[in-house]
């Protein structure tokens, strides 16, 4: 027909000047993906650019990943030994130390701590796509990144969290759909969060078992098999390392007195009530910041969900009001139930800390999944969630001006750090200026940078827990008071511990060697730059060749002597049982003497009848016997008898100590006789009145 113009197939005629209408799935993907560009270069923006990341755990992680990475150097090699092992945490610390082959320790957990943050919003974005619904609301979920397992230094969580969301997302996707790849999904999203973090892989099966439960157990009940066969590995890992790790006496990988005193074996559950749990939530992010920032990040929490939540409820008022009533209860199941794990985990469980507090990033996860579809145009949409990306830009800003004002003490300890000879045994204290107390809890592990900057060993390390693919290689070497000592200063006796380290590095906190106890001249000042000093013990150098606290399992304990003689039963995990009465026993505990706590070994003496613990093949290579004894605060009494400690080696006495009738503990230090074969130690112990002689004593043999 003349006059009409001839049409092309893209739409176009043939001037050129007509255009194609634009394809609204491909707009809105694009607004999209530039929104997730800006969340990620802003949650990852604060990691790169300080000194030191100022993250509470951090140090130590950094410490063990780079002892993994360099496990035959002859500065990490006298302290710590590989032990694989098929356990949670391995994912973490195993491509940590693969990474720190090329990047160093520091930088490789950076590197992976991105993958975290940058990773959660993404996984709640295809856990909404599996769920059917947009996925915009993903974006709510990158200012709440920066939460208490981040600030925290909670690394390997931090990096799971991304794994048990495309865990859930990968559950929903199969039992929905009968689709191989979709299996095989569900196996690599479940094991690798396992391998990462086991609260992260529990939490995950707990929400995607009862919501897959509620939605499909009474008509498609084939649909949960097929998602039950395809978690089978990662539950098995999960089986294994409970039985072997957990449920298990880990007293030879740890020592008796890391695994019953220090280990997380109880089983205490501690609960909060809702009201502490909402009284938490502030807490629960950016509780790092203690600053004016922290309070006005968290008002704009809740303008940021407010807006998405108003906007997102007139978006569906209308489309209500248009006949389109949709009612998405799968995925408001799936988000209710993310969002109870904040409330009814408890805070505390087998002696791990701080549990419910990590719930906050899958609860939030859970939000985005109960906030009403947002507007169908892509701009508005965009406004919606425009307020939460702009809080993330601010937080991440926020974030990267506090994390730079450590750099300068950053620098300050790496100058002190370099004065140190390599390979040695350091013991890091920090204190307030002249106080006896906590100055800043995110520097409490910073001692632990001496193991990525010159090797050797730190007095607190994670080697101490069951999970870790390293451990110490001798027990003992690196004892408590440990991590307490850190903060609980008064806790470190010169006379008690001063044998196992090289190196003392305190931030802060003048007199040291009065804090501790220790000598006059025991302490040389090495190096001081800004708050940190650095001394050096000049006490002759000893090297741990056996802690008899620590082996106490290793060892048979007898009442009496000649034909009276009875043996204590062996080791049941906890002790060696001596008799009917509780009292009655030999085992690792923790006391007060004259008010300082210190961990030692329960040795109750028995009425009329000597107590001995005897140690067989005992190496020749120890020189002498160090330690401490003293009957404990809850055992003192006006005109209590002296309880006596004897040491022998075959049958030749080479020591004794009484202690009891006053308060307090004695140290002592016995010599060794030479031998050139693996030798019995006994220690026996009596008194001439029993009661109340709550004795507890400590003992190391050392090479000279």
């Amino acid at each position: 027909m003349r006059g009409t113009a001839h049409r092309r197939p893209d739409g176009r005629g043939r001037s050129g000047r007509g255009r194609a209408p634009a394809d609204p799935v491909a707009l809105d993907r694009r607004w999209r993906l530039f929104f997730h560009f800006i969340g990620t270069a802003a949650v990852i923006s604060p990691l790169f650019g300080p000194a030191v990341l100022p993250l509470l755990d951090w140090p130590q992680h950094v410490a063990l990943v780079h002892a993994l990475a360099n496990a035959g150097d002859p500065t990490i090699s006298p302290y710590y030994e590989l032990h694989p092992q098929l356990s949670t945490y391995l994912g973490f610390y195993g491509l940590g130390a693969l990474l720190a082959k090329m990047t160093g320790a520091d930088l490789a957990l950076r590197l992976l701590l991105a993958l975290g943050l940058a990773g959660t919003p993404l996984a709640t974005a295809r856990l909404l796509h599996a769920l059917r619904r947009p996925m915009w609301p993903a974006m709510l979920v990158y200012p709440a990144v920066f939460s208490m397992p981040f600030y925290w230094g909670f690394g390997a969580y931090v990096i799971a969290v991304p794994l048990a969301i495309w865990t859930i997302a990968a559950l929903v996707r199969v039992a929905r759909e009968d689709d191989a790849r979709g299996s095989a999904e569900v196996v690599a999203a479940s094991t690798l969060c396992f391998l990462t973090h086991a609260l992260a892989f529990g939490s995950a099966l707990l929400v995607a078992g009862v919501a897959l439960a509620v939605r499909h157990l009474r008509h498609e009940w084939r649909h949960l098999l097929r998602a039950a066969a395809a978690l089978v590995p990662s539950l098995a890992c999960f089986g294994w390392w409970f039985v072997v790790h957990v449920r298990a006496d880990q007293t030879e990988r740890l020592g008796a007195l890391s695994a019953v005193v220090h280990a997380q074996s109880g089983d205490v559950i501690r609960f909060d009530d809702f009201g502490t749990h909402l009284d938490q939530l502030a807490f629960s992010f950016n509780d790092w910041l203690r600053s004016d920032d922290d309070v006005l990040i968290a008002k704009a929490w809740v303008a940021a969900y407010g807006i998405a939540f108003v906007l997102g409820g007139a978006a569906a008022i209308w489309r209500w009001r248009k006949g389109v009533r949709e009612i998405p209860w799968p995925a408001w199941l799936v988000g209710a139930l993310l969002v109870a794990l904040y409330f009814v985990i408890p805070q505390e469980a087998i002696n791990v800390y701080s549990l419910y507090p990590r719930m906050m990033i899958l609860g939030v996860a859970g939000l985005c999944l109960l906030v009403p579809a947002p507007p169908g145009r892509p701009w508005m949409a965009a406004i919606t969630y425009g307020p939460a990306l702009a809080l993330t830009v601010w937080t991440g800003d926020v974030n990267v001006t506090a994390m730079h004002a450590l750099d300068d003490e950053a620098a300050d300890l790496r100058a002190v750090l370099a004065e140190a000879e390599p390979g040695q045994r350091l013991y890091g204290m920090v204190f307030a200026p002249n106080e006896d107390q906590l100055t800043l809890s995110t520097m409490l592990h910073f001692p632990a940078y001496y193991v990525p900057e010159r090797g050797g060993l730190v007095g607190f390390s994670f080697a101490n827990g069951p999970s870790f693919p390293i451990q110490l290689a001798t027990l003992g070497a690196s004892p408590y008071p440990g991590r307490r000592a850190e903060w609980e200063h008064h806790r470190f006796r010169y006379d008690v511990f001063h044998d196992y380290y090289d190196y003392f590095l305190t931030r802060g906190g003048g007199g040291l060697d009065r804090r501790m106890g220790a000598p006059p001249g025991a302490l040389e000042q090495v190096a001081s730059e800004g708050a940190w000093t650095l001394y050096r013990d000049t006490a002759i150098r000893r090297t741990v060749v056996q802690s008899f606290a620590e082996t106490i399992h290793q060892a048979a304990a007898y009442v009496g002597a000649g034909p009276e003689r009875r043996a204590c039963t062996p080791w049941n995990g906890r002790e060696l049982d001596c008799g009917a009465e509780e009292w009655q026993r030999v085992g690792p505990a923790e006391h007060a003497f004259d008010e300082i706590r210190l961990q030692c070994l329960w040795a109750h003496p028995h009425e009329g009848a000597p107590l001995e613990i005897v140690f067989e093949n005992v190496q020749p290579e120890g020189d002498v016997i160090v330690g401490f004894a003293g009957v404990a605060d809850s055992g003192q009494r006006e005109g209590g008898a002296d309880v006596t400690l004897e040491a022998l080696v075959g049958t030749r006495a080479i020591g004794q100590v009484q202690v009891g009738a006053r308060p307090g503990y004695r140290a002592f230090e016995w010599g060794m006789p030479v031998a050139l074969e693996p030798q019995r130690v006994t220690f026996r112990i009596s008194a001439p009145d029993v009661g109340a002689r709550h004795f507890c004593f400590a003992a190391t043999l050392f090479d000279e």
